[in-house]
């Protein structure tokens, strides 16, 4: 491959407003803050759900950081360009979408099924290459897109399977069951929740040391 076409289709790196970084540590302050908040809570038995294991907490807390609070902060940073934050805004109407409507289900109306999640879940992934492809295809891709999303696309992956192994081994009874509880029976996917939130953890720290800095995309 010529030196051309590898740097047509090299990732162009991206550098955001001073202001993200410290937005990003803020925002992951205050989700920690709310996550111990709603695991004492859930473990309170006074809303629906059942318990909640401490890694099934950080899990959530993650996904909840890269499926809302990243593309929000970068949508609101000027220096990213037009279209990244169009994208990142396109994917936070679909979560937004998805948090009022489960939410509602999950703790108002008490209809919620883990199959609902599991269909939106797909739906993003799909919606995630399609944005990833069409910024490939529109020149030289950014290098925030292509640091973030396929991150975004592989939790939802992940999601899917944590929720099937809610429904075959932990949701069995009439109950509405939410979250994995903390028990030696389900040490396995919990290990493996460990493992996860291990590796979104060192992805985070990679991102605010070097992915968050390069030229400004045009």
């Amino acid at each position: 491959m010529s030196n051309s076409v590898s740097e047509r289709l090299a990732p162009t790196a991206v550098a955001v407003s001073p202001a993200t970084p410290r937005r990003l540590v803020a925002a992951a302050l205050l989700l920690l803050l709310a996550a111990t908040g709603f695991a004492v809570v859930q473990n309170s038995g006074r809303i629906p759900g059942g318990g909640v294991a401490l890694p099934k907490v950080l899990w959530l807390a993650f996904a909840l950081y890269y499926w809302f609070l990243l593309p929000l902060v970068f949508t609101l940073d000027t220096r990213v360009s037009s279209g990244l934050r169009r994208a990142f805004r396109l994917f936070l109407i679909n979560m937004g979408a998805r948090a009022v409507i489960e939410l509602w289900m999950m703790y108002i109306s008490l209809n919620w099924h883990p199959y609902y999640g599991i269909a939106h879940d797909v739906f993003s992934i799909v919606l995630i290459t399609v944005l990833l492809l069409a910024h490939a295809r529109a020149g030289r891709p950014a290098r925030l897109l292509f640091y973030t999303l396929p991150v975004m696309g592989l939790m939802f992956m992940v999601e899917i399977g944590f929720v099937f192994y809610l429904l075959n081994h932990v949701a069995t009874g009439t109950e509405p069951i939410y979250f994995v509880p903390d028990s030696a029976q389900h040490r396995g996917v919990l290990g493996v929740s460990w493992g996860v939130v291990a590796l979104l953890a060192a992805h985070m720290g990679w991102l605010f040391k070097r992915g968050l800095h390069g030229t400004v995309e045009r």
